[in-house]
């Protein structure tokens, strides 16, 4: 299970939370991370060597960037990274960001030249794809060979699509160019999220740091509510395009947004308006949302009758309910030896929990679903865990509460030494009928605990 801690008294008071972050928070994070971890206490050279692997790995996970020469180079400009980091100097992270933005350049303008009119398919091409199974290549001739059989793989995807070889050509170098132009972007604060991750995934694979924009995701996801226009975007060849709309929300009541519509400009906070073609999601979802109340102007190009047709549309945040993650149940009729049973079937996609007085959690609302499925009178349930990813513990908990009478749940250790019983000490039991839990590769965290609980 991932373990959560937050900054204690004394070391948040070193640091304006409202301001970027920057090298200033990367030591106190890192003692931050071991003085809570089960393991790892410790900055030692082994640490800092997996850090070190671990940051490469998180910017060149391919490896069909960097040469060999590079990677080497970066290792030695880490190698006592834990006391430069102590000294608040993160020039490496800046370095190594400027070296990446040159070889992709370099491979951008490769991939263009030879996708040019003298490039010929062949699909009897042969390639180790897996990064784990293969090196960093020693020179640009190599690293353009592994590209020659690379972008041969990547065009055969768009022509699987039935799309013609000049538009799945054109793709590729598209592709190629966007994150070409979004590595130029990227934000010193975001260079620092991706070291402090790098440290948090080199002591266990289940340790994560969140930057702002993935914390406040979190959120959202945990509380089940967002403020916003209440729309479900993707990124397509640049463009920000809506996918759906959620009913109730500012997007759908307008009547005037529709799903394919492409959003290709934004209104800032002065008002003003900012091009968004070809922006990184994340920012054009940051544009976006806003307090519940606020305007937003968006800038909207849709397809119609064949030709583009371009208008723009004002619409008030508002609080928006992400029902799609809540636990729903749907009832199966199912003869079983002539007999008819009635099965409860509960799709549960998170452990959800707003920490705030009267907020919604999974726990109470699974409670609701199985009062209300013993009042259909159900013969069985079944609690689907397939997709769900983890979330809150206390949760995991009080669910594995509602099938027991009383008994430990989990063991937690807040270190070596210090060990204590989650447990369910409430003797009610809120169904004590057959029960089949579903589980999947994907089913993590407060998914185990609860599915291996309930299965001891």
């Amino acid at each position: 299970a991932v373990s959560c801690f937050s900054l204690k008294p004394a070391q948040a008071q070193m640091f304006d939370f409202n301001k970027a972050l920057d090298c200033n928070w990367v030591d106190p994070v890192q003692s931050a991370f071991l003085s809570n971890h089960l393991v790892y206490k410790e900055k030692d050279a082994e640490l800092q060597k997996r850090v070190t692997e671990q940051f490469i790995k998180n910017i060149d996970k391919a490896k069909i960037y960097f040469l060999e020469s590079d990677v080497d180079g970066i290792k030695a400009k880490m190698k006592t990274v834990f006391e430069l980091v102590a000294k608040k100097d993160c020039k490496f992270a800046s370095e190594s960001q400027e070296l990446l933005v040159k070889r992709v350049g370099e491979r951008t303008e490769y991939i263009k030249k030879t996708l040019g009119k003298e490039f010929k398919f062949n699909k009897e091409t042969e390639f180790v794809y897996d990064p784990d199974k293969k090196t960093f290549p020693k020179t640009d001739k190599e690293a353009n060979e592994f590209l020659d059989k690379y972008i041969q793989f990547q065009v055969a995807n768009y022509l699987a699509t039935d799309m013609k070889m000049d538009e799945a050509k054109g793709r590729v170098i598209k592709n190629y160019e966007r994150n070409f132009k979004r590595l130029k972007e990227t934000k010193a604060d975001d260079l620092i999220a991706g070291y402090l991750n790098a440290f948090a995934l080199s002591l266990d694979p289940h340790s994560t740091f969140f930057s702002k924009d993935y914390y406040e995701d979190f959120n959202i996801d945990m509380k089940l509510t967002l403020e916003g226009i209440g729309a479900t975007l993707s990124q397509d060849d640049g463009f920000t395009t809506i996918e759906s709309l959620v009913t109730g929300g500012a997007a759908a009541k307008s009547g005037v947004l529709e799903p394919k519509d492409k959003i290709v400009a934004v209104s800032k906070k002065e008002g003003k308006m900012e091009n968004v073609i070809d922006m990184d999601l994340k920012d054009v979802v940051k544009l976006i949302r806003g307090p519940k109340g606020t305007k937003v102007k968006l800038s909207v190009l849709r397809k119609e009758a064949g030709t583009n047709k371009k208008f723009d549309v004002e619409l008030t945040r508002e609080k928006i309910s992400l029902e799609d993650n809540a636990i729903t149940i749907y009832y199966e009729d199912k003869v079983i030896n002539g007999e008819k049973k009635k099965v409860g079937i509960i799709n549960f996609p998170s452990f959800y929990a707003d920490s705030n007085r009267g907020g919604r959690s999974s726990a109470a609302d699974l409670k609701k679903i199985i009062a209300e499925a013993k009042a259909k009178k159900v013969n069985g349930i079944v609690i689907d865990l397939s997709s769900n990813g983890g979330g809150s513990l206390d949760d995991a908990v009080k669910i594995g509460g509602l099938f027991i009478k009383t008994g430990n749940i989990v063991k937690q250790s807040a270190m070596k030494k210090s060990e204590s019983a989650l447990a369910d000490e409430d003797k009610t039991v809120d169904w004590n009928g057959p029960l089949v839990i579903l589980t999947s590769r994907v089913s993590a965290s407060a998914s185990e605990i609860l599915s291996g609980a309930m299965k001891d």
